[in-house]
């Protein structure tokens, strides 16, 4: 959801929110600061990525898959225009698939066993061993052995 509340923000401003800005002016205070170099990457891509996810969540449940994926691959098409061709490399394969493992094999021939951890990969989550909530140990014992590092803030 675009910023429309007071408050501190580091957003791109689109066109959509420019257009609110520009009729909230008058009782607001609006500080704008022009996009910096360093911050290019970062922004854009957050930017970017939001816009993906809203638009493949828009997508049907039973065509989610199918058009994020032809989505991705022409977005990159286009990136790969533009920017390099070695971004033509980085289009997802079709119909869609989500490496979940590369494992080594025992001596046996047979893959060896990664016990997958309770919290995805992808996911940060705060451990409080509040009362009906996942302990701290036990979420950091499935954690040990698919992890290259493990960092803990605790008080």
């Amino acid at each position: 959801m675009p910023p429309t509340s007071r408050g501190l923000y580091e957003v791109l401003i689109t066109e959509a929110l420019d257009a609110r800005l520009q009729d909230d002016q008058k009782s607001r205070e609006i500080r704008r600061e022009g996009l910096r170099e360093a911050d290019a990457a970062d922004r854009i891509a957050f930017h970017l990525g939001r816009v993906v996810e809203r638009a493949v969540t828009s997508f049907g449940r039973e065509e989610r898959v199918e058009k994020g994926i032809a989505l991705a691959r022409q977005l990159i098409d286009d990136i790969a225009s533009v920017a390099a061709e070695a971004a033509q490399k980085e289009k997802p394969i079709a119909p869609g698939a989500v490496l979940r493992a590369l494992l080594s094999r025992l001596p046996d021939g047979t893959p060896e066993t990664i016990a997958e951890p309770l919290i995805p990969l992808l996911d940060t989550t705060l451990l409080t061993n509040a009362p009906g909530e996942p302990r701290v140990g036990s979420q950091l014992l499935t954690e040990i052995h698919s992890a290259d590092r493990i960092d803990v803030v605790m008080a």
